[in-house]
């Protein structure tokens, strides 16, 4: 298996490539991202890094750009129903994350219990960080990745590559609003203007524009 980054019309490929291959440019860009990579290195072994710094990367590499461009954070999920203070929380995010970046340290399992106040409606606890990730609120945003056996990379993927590859976004129906989203739409199309994003209430696919 090639370790070299994956070219932007390998990514482009690989949205109709069989499961296998994508796994495989999947892993691909998650290595040649040099600060994805430290961090997952540095990961306990019950954390996932997840959200923006895994699909945006593959964007940027998709673009020509560097594959850290435009990601300012970085996401760190793990579970533990067993304790759900915010301290216990919080202690995990006394740590330096690579590159400059921000680091936001989310136990899943404790979720439920600001979620309504931060966005208006109630939701069940999280079962993981698996469950929590099938939540989010677009099918090419939804991976969490770390460190798997033999220097593999571990995945979580509830919708598959495609839409990540293909360059679409569409929504995740299953919890958020239609302005999180539509806020979601705005800004990643204005960053990478060749996103071809799914109306909340369109069930075919719109028109790219030239």
């Amino acid at each position: 298996m090639s370790r070299a980054a994956p070219t932007p019309g390998e990514l482009r490929a690989a949205a109709h490539a069989p499961l296998d291959t994508q796994r495989e440019v999947f892993e691909r860009a998650v290595r040649a991202n040099g600060t994805l990579a430290r961090a997952l290195e540095a990961l306990e072994p019950d954390e996932w890094v997840g959200a923006g710094a895994v699909f945006q990367g593959v964007w940027n590499l998709m673009s020509g750009e560097a594959c850290d461009a435009h990601i300012k954070d970085l996401d760190v999920l793990y579970f533990d129903a067993s304790d759900l203070s915010a301290q216990a929380e919080a202690a995990r995010a006394r740590r330096e994350a690579p590159g400059g970046l921000e680091l936001d340290v989310v136990n899943v399992a404790r979720v439920h219990l600001w979620y309504e106040e931060v966005f208006g409606s109630a939701i069940p606890q999280y079962e993981s960080v698996a469950h929590s990730v099938a939540t989010w609120p677009t099918q090419c945003s939804a991976f969490a990745v770390r460190r798997g056996e033999e220097g593999g990379i571990e995945v979580i993927a509830p919708f598959g590559f495609h839409d990540l590859f293909a360059g679409w976004i569409r929504p995740n129906k299953v919890q958020i609003s239609r302005e999180v989203y539509e806020a979601k739409v705005a800004r990643w199309t204005a960053t990478w203007p060749w996103l071809l994003a799914w109306g909340w209430d369109e069930g075919e696919r719109p028109e790219r524009q030239s």
